[in-house]
């Protein structure tokens, strides 16, 4: 295991090899990347626009690709820009949340967030995993997706049970759970906007 944390390795998610380079979270070892990347590819429609914010490996951006949406993936992390981009994710763009698509619109706005508590640090492996002493990364995600939703749109975000604090702050800010599974002793729920 420790190997893929700290070699560019390959992953298959239904059928598509994704590079992951150090510092990217792996979709597959980390399950909620591929558990959340299939939810969302299952409700999007040939044509519609999906901001992937916080991609890393650009997996959400690449199932839903190939059920026909036409993503634009974001990461404020450059490895995780070029791992999405050589994943064949054609619109990347670095920066942090919304800031570099501020303006535009989008019928899905996703992000699988960092969910655990603790201080944003510079390491990239890391920041992937800790949203803040008060998980503000959640709770600004969850505050600007509105904002970037067409109108109808939906917004989807992954939580695991393991984030009992960024779970309530979801439901305080009216979000529903549409899904929920248990992965391996891990319950993974999908939220959605009011």
């Amino acid at each position: 295991m420790l190997g893929r944390l700290v070699r560019t390795h390959e992953v298959d998610v239904d059928g598509h090899r994704l590079i992951v380079p150090p510092g990217v979270l792996d979709p597959v070892l980390f399950r909620s990347g591929a558990w959340f990347a299939r939810r969302v590819a299952a409700r999007v429609r040939p044509g519609e626009r999906l901001l992937d914010l916080g991609t890393g490996s650009g997996v959400v951006s690449v199932l839903a690709r190939a059920a026909g949406a036409v993503p634009v993936a974001v990461d404020i992390d450059p490895r995780a820009c070029r791992a999405a981009t050589d994943n064949g994710v054609p619109d990347v763009r670095q920066g942090d949340l919304y800031e570099p698509v501020r303006g535009e619109r989008f019928d899905h706005v996703c992000m699988n967030p960092p969910y655990w508590r603790g201080p944003s640090v510079p390491l990239p492996f890391v920041r992937a995993m800790l949203g803040g002493r008060d998980l503000e990364i959640v709770r600004r995600f969850l505050s600007g997706a509105l904002e970037a939703l067409s109108e109808n749109g939906r917004a989807w975000m992954v939580l695991s049970d393991n984030a009992r604090r960024a779970n309530e702050i979801a439901a305080s800010a009216g979000w529903t759970v549409v899904e929920e599974e248990r992965v391996f002793g891990e319950r993974f729920t999908l939220w959605s906007n009011p």
